[in-house]
């Protein structure tokens, strides 16, 4: 029910986002049980977390030189 919510708050291409972010913080919850975290699950969530951050980054990166190069051709 949560995420049917989310989805119609947030919108699909939002939510679908944040559902990536699963293995995540279950390799969290684990680690707050005690339970050991591995290289491996450590490498999992960095390669999540770049995956989710690198299209943000890259637009916002476009943006900015796609707007220097607005302004100096005006």
């Amino acid at each position: 029910m949560l995420w049917i919510s989310g989805v119609k708050q947030l919108g699909a291409a939002t939510a679908s986002l944040s559902f990536n972010f699963v293995p995540v913080f279950a390799a969290l919850t684990a680690f707050a049980y005690g339970q050991t975290v591995t290289s491996l699950q450590l490498l999992g969530m960095l390669t999540v977390i770049a995956g989710l951050l690198l299209p943000r980054v890259s637009k916002k990166l476009q943006l900015r030189i796609n707007g220097k190069a607005a302004a100096t051709t005006s």
